[in-house]
């Protein structure tokens, strides 16, 4: 009971909390997030490693992504995952993924401003919740 209080005030404050600053710079990041769902785990985004030939390490088995509180890799994420940020519902994250497809990977949070439904004020909503890899 103690620890449910505590995890919740923890994540109260992180919420009300100001950040200052620009987010961290992060390193290209060797995973990538789907949506999972099976006999063997509960349904949820789930954050898996990349294959170990690429990132020279051992793999790692999936995990919830939403208890890392790691940001969401955009040039990895799938429709469903991207549906989790505030202001992008199913429709808006479609669009992220078809933009994706038809231009390449986006170089900067600032190339989500090409995507037809997200402007300013949205993209400073999930910054801190979005790396580009």
């Amino acid at each position: 009971m103690l620890l449910l209080l505590l995890l919740g005030l923890g994540l109260g404050l992180f919420a009300v909390l100001p950040r200052t600053g620009p987010p961290a710079t992060v390193s290209p990041s060797p995973y990538q997030y789907q949506w999972l769902a099976g006999p063997e785990r509960p349904e949820g985004l789930y954050r898996l490693d990349s294959s170990p030939a690429e990132t020279g390490r051992s793999s790692e088995p999936p995990h919830l992504a939403i208890f890392t509180f790691q940001p969401i890799a955009v040039n990895r994420a799938d429709v469903r995952t991207l549906a989790f940020l505030p202001g992008i519902g199913p429709t808006l994250a479609q669009r992220i993924v078809d933009h994706r497809e038809s231009k390449g990977f986006f170089a900067s949070n600032e190339d989500l401003l090409q995507v037809r439904g997200i402007g300013p004020k949205t993209l400073e909503r999930i910054r801190p919740q979005i790396t580009i890899d």
